[in-house]
């Protein structure tokens, strides 16, 4: 006898960004609605060129409440920046399945301007 499972989607609920002093590194929180079926998570930065400095991937998430530090890649960040964010379950039938998306900007201070 064959049984189907019901997927039931969620969504994220919530996202933060808060950039260290460092300004090479973001503190990440996210949360979810609460699920069943574990999520996958794309997390993709830019600057505000449009380049790409760094990109996370969270795969079949345990908790629905999550706390990440993204790492910055290039030259010293400053400046806007934005987080792409994509909730995608992996569906054997029909690939990845896109179920929220979320885009949230930070500001870098520039580290080279030195204040009194």
């Amino acid at each position: 006898m064959l049984f189907r499972v019901r997927v039931l989607w969620n969504s994220i609920l919530e996202a933060q960004a808060t950039p260290y002093p460092d300004g090479r590194r973001v503190a990440l929180r996210i949360e979810l609605t609460p699920f069943q079926q574990r999520p996958n998570l794309e997390i993709k930065a830019k600057n505000a060129t449009g380049e790409g400095v760094g990109v996370v991937s969270v795969v079949e998430a345990m908790g629905h409440r999550m706390s990440l530090t993204f790492h910055l890649r290039g030259p010293q960040p400053a400046g806007w920046h934005e987080l792409d964010i994509r909730l995608f379950y992996q569906v054997e039938e029909r690939g990845e399945v896109s179920v929220d998306e979320r885009k949230i900007e930070f500001e870098i201070q520039d580290r080279s301007v030195e204040t009194n």
